[in-house]
């Protein structure tokens, strides 16, 4: 289809206010998905799009991490390597594949994520970047990895928010470390999954470019507020989202 300018400045606005949260704790697709697929687009079509909106949110705000040392490459590049193995798996999967057989798992995980907060309220709010990496945690998170990857690629809807959960509780980091590292592999499996998408010509630039960039503008405003927020304030923002996540998945 071809948007009208009223669909293209939906979409616009419909990246800004999603990315604006969605940068530093995922979610944004639950606002994405449900919008776009209204405009009578179609489901692989509109993951599509938010699959190729999803390098706006990963590209918004990296400057801004880079500078403050957010960002560890090392451990982003690894978990790329397998976030985007998982992405084309994913991705091929979704063309035929109803996304409904996952949730449970899901909300299995999300559920444990949050009692895990509560347990362990310094979780993700204090910095320990003195503990070194074990070598299960580096198996762990490939895991992970592809497991994101398949599921970006599958539906996409709160991926950053397991990344976040998966780097805090694995690799020790903090809110704002995870929301730049994750970045990394977030590139890497949008690049994988709008591969695919492209080979079954699911991609269509007219929809997608107009979100691509309000995610753009959502992520670099979102990432400047969280910097001067902190950790705290990005922990509770991620409860409230993990509980409308929640929320979500069950409905």
């Amino acid at each position: 289809m071809d948007p009208s300018l009223l669909h293209i400045i939906i979409l616009f606005f419909t990246g800004l206010f999603s990315s604006m949260f969605g940068t530093l704790v995922g979610g944004a697709a639950f606002i994405n998905i449900p919008i776009i697929a209204s405009l009578g687009i179609s489901l692989p079509m509109t993951i599509a799009a938010n699959t190729f909106a999803s390098f706006g949110i990963n590209l918004g705000g990296f400057h801004q991490l880079h500078k403050k040392n957010f960002i560890n490459y090392k451990l982003g590049l690894y978990l790329a390597i397998f976030a985007f193995i998982g992405s084309i798996f994913g991705s091929s999967l979704v063309i035929n594949t109803p996304p409904i057989y996952i949730k449970t798992i899901l909300v299995m995980a999300l559920l444990a994520s949050l009692l895990s907060l509560f347990i362990k309220p310094k979780k993700g709010v204090l910095l320990d970047i003195s503990k070194k990496i074990s070598k299960p945690a580096y198996v762990f998170g490939a895991i992970l990895a592809t497991v994101l990857g398949a599921y970006s690629g599958f539906l996409g809807a709160g991926v950053a928010t397991f990344y976040t959960y998966g780097l805090i509780f694995i690799f020790n980091q903090s809110f704002l470390e995870s929301t730049g590292t994750r970045k990394i592999p977030g590139l890497v499996q949008s690049l994988g999954a709008t591969i695919i998408f492209l080979i079954n010509r699911q991609v269509n630039f007219a929809i997608c470019l107009p979100l691509f960039f309000g995610m753009f503008i959502g992520s670099e405003i979102g990432t400047h507020y969280g910097i001067k927020f902190g950790n705290k304030f990005i922990k509770i923002l991620s409860i409230i989202i993990t509980i409308i996540l929640l929320i979500k998945f069950i409905q």
